[in-house]
């Protein structure tokens, strides 16, 4: 006998403009090995505009579910990095990051 799942909808998003910026992220230690010891880390921030202003969210099954569409939605070769723009505590923090770590 399989165990009762809850149902869970999963948002639909319509993406209205994606804006991709470059930046050079200062490294507060920075990472030293034989060869190089490196300062800075390059990033692109990507800026999603969507019709449903999906901002952060304050269930992790609702966060989740918009990180998820927007995975389907560039693929796998991107990285994606998740800023959820909330005052979360220590324990909800971590919840967050463990639950998205393969994103």
């Amino acid at each position: 006998m399989s165990p009762a799942r809850a149902d869970v909808t999963t948002p639909s998003l319509t993406f209205e403009s994606i804006r991709a910026r470059p930046v050079l992220l200062k490294l507060q230690r920075p990472i030293v090995a034989r060869i190089a010891t490196i300062t800075e880390w390059p990033l692109i921030l990507i800026d999603l505009t969507t019709r449903e202003g999906i901002v952060g969210r304050d269930r992790l099954r609702d966060d989740v579910a918009a990180l998820e569409a927007i995975r389907r939605a560039v693929g796998d070769d991107m990285h994606l990095m998740a800023d959820f723009n909330q005052g979360l505590d220590l324990g909800e923090a971590l919840q967050r990051c463990h639950r998205i770590d393969d994103m």
